[in-house]
């Protein structure tokens, strides 16, 4: 509100000549003629229709709303549209918003209708969309006003600076170059403190896309099978095989003229049970039967061990074991992997006061990138990437990652979801009814309807599998190619390297689908067997 008399109107201009009267639409003018006069005028200024986008601000425009008289108490309304009733029709305003391509919240699209003025291009050629788009777009047909973009800002929220100036989105609703920012923008403190925030409209949070783990590779696999105890337990029980084959041998030759030395027994003794133990022959031909029963004891020990170990080797073989991957906030700052996004919003939230070292330690591994580097970096698998949590399970800023690296996720993905067919089945086979109440359930039918889906499921798989390696192949032997053309280019042969560990991971899922194969099949067969023959 602003109250003065017509003998300073001429030294009000300078005072009433800022953009505030242009931009607020609830100021209130009170002038009299005198500073005794009993009539006074009650102003408003103009907000509604065309406005100004000079650099200079333009003369304010007031009319006036009400003629009020103290002496006769009399109020005269000099229009009919009481002031607040501005806000009801603005009768086609321009509103800016400030815009880039970020999806869901915003959507930029230069070939779809109904097209936009862009205030940046100086054009009328955009189309926007967009959760948060919408919802001005139908504010501004409820209330009459006319929506303008402003596109100069390619991918930053942007800051604020404590000279309440700032940069990106922000710093232009700061600059009045645009009157909104939205997509995506929530409850930042640091913008509360200086511009007017709507409710949110949406909850968010930050999560990254972080490099696969990839397989683990040792001389200690081959140990991996039994457990430290258990490999003492097998050296004891070699040892004492030995023993028994170098005491029985030495106690066959002393019962005879010709005897061989303790010595010579125990490397018997030794050299037979290495043997016994790989599943090899000895050609040692003895005539004791106490020799030959040690043998035979020792030959089915050392079956048993083979087996289970084999066995156990198998399934670390079917099941392979991967390094730790950076998948929650401790392990992301212990791999001290370096993370990215295209602005400094992501880390807004984090406190830089906060006493957590993990935190701290994450904020100092954030780097800041544009969008094209990010997706430069998205093939080398050697840091994460943000990505943002929205409601429902869905993520958002995904469009930066190029779909070629992401296909081993969505690969990954879909396999698992695949071989989660084979799971269902043999938990349906092992429900089937034993011998003594086969008659209750048409167990031929169940068989041969599960039969058809192991195939159908099968097949699907393995087309998948060997479609992504042909994919692969001839995009490595293009990169290739490319690396002799180019052999130092060092984009092309971090392109070429990752290429090559994704064929090597397709490949390897080819095996493995062999091994679920014959495990699905094998439950197959034992518990259809007696209702039901693959051909029938």
């Amino acid at each position: 509100m602003f109250v003065y008399t017509k003998e300073f109107e001429e030294k009000m201009g300078s005072y009433l000549s800022g953009y505030i009267f242009q931009d607020q639409p609830n100021i209130l003018v009170i002038t009299s003629q005198y500073l005794n006069s009993s009539t006074v005028e009650i102003k408003t200024n103009r907000f509604v229709g065309s406005r100004y986008f000079n650099k200079n601000p333009e003369p304010v425009e007031f009319y006036v709303l009400q003629r009020f008289d103290a002496q006769d108490t009399e109020a005269t309304w000099e229009t009919q549209s009481a002031m607040s009733s501005k806000m009801r029709n603005l009768k086609g305003r321009e509103v800016v918003i400030g815009i880039f391509d970020y999806k869901p919240f915003m959507l930029l699209d230069y070939e779809k209708t109904p097209l936009y003025y862009d205030r940046f291009k100086n054009t009328t050629e955009v189309t926007i969309d967009g959760t948060d788009i919408q919802l001005m777009l139908i504010f501004c047909q409820l209330y009459n006003c006319t929506i303008q973009v402003d596109t100069s800002e390619p991918y930053d929220w942007g800051d604020i600076y404590l000279n309440a100036s700032g940069y990106g989105l922000v710093g232009m609703i700061l600059d009045r170059r645009n009157d909104y920012g939205v997509g995506g923008m929530y409850l930042w403190y640091e913008a509360y403190e200086y511009m007017d925030m709507t409710h949110f409209l949406g909850r968010s949070g930050v999560t990254c896309l972080v490099p696969a783990p990839n397989r683990l590779i040792s001389w200690t696999l081959l140990l991996r099978p039994f457990q430290f105890v258990l490999w003492m337990c097998v050296m004891i029980c070699l040892l004492l095989e030995s023993l028994a084959l170098g005491i029985t041998r030495r106690w066959e030759h002393s019962s005879v003229s010709a005897g061989n030395s303790w010595i010579s027994s125990l490397r018997f003794g030794c050299i037979s049970t290495l043997k016994l133990f790989v599943n090899q022959s000895t050609n040692y031909v003895t005539s004791s039967y106490a020799l030959r029963t040690v043998l035979v004891a020792s030959y089915m020990i050392d079956i048993i061990l083979t087996t289970v170990y084999s066995g156990g080797l198998a399934a670390i073989l079917t099941l392979p074991t991967l390094e730790e991957a950076a998948d929650s906030r401790q392990r992301l700052f212990d791999h001290k992997l370096i993370w990215a996004g295209t602005s400094q919003a992501w880390i807004t939230t984090i406190d830089e006061r906060s006493a957590d070292p993990v935190l701290l330690g994450l904020m100092e591994h954030y780097r800041v990138y544009d969008p094209n580097l990010i997706s430069a970096f998205s093939h080398t698998e050697q840091m994460g990437f943000v990505v943002e949590r929205l409601q429902f399970g869905h993520l958002g800023n995904t469009e930066l990652i190029g779909n070629d690296a992401l296909k081993r996720l969505k690969l990954m993905e879909a396999l698992k979801k695949m071989r989660d067919v084979d799971d269902k089945i043999i938990y349906a086979l092992n429900a089937l009814p034993t011998e003594s109440f086969k008659g209750q359930v048409n167990s031929e039918s169940t068989c041969r309807d599960l039969y058809a889906k192991l195939q159908e499921s099968h097949l699907a798989r393995q087309e998948s599998i060997r479609s992504c390696i042909t994919i692969s192949a001839s995009n490595l032997k293009k990169l290739r190619e490319k690396r002799e053309t180019q052999p130092d280019n060092v984009d092309t042969d971090n392109q070429f390297r990752a290429e090559q560990r994704k064929l090597r991971v397709l490949q390897a899922e080819l095996n493995v689908e062999d091994i679920i194969k014959e495990r699905s099949y094998k439950t197959f067969n034992e518990r259809c067997r007696s209702y039901f023959h693959a051909g029938q």
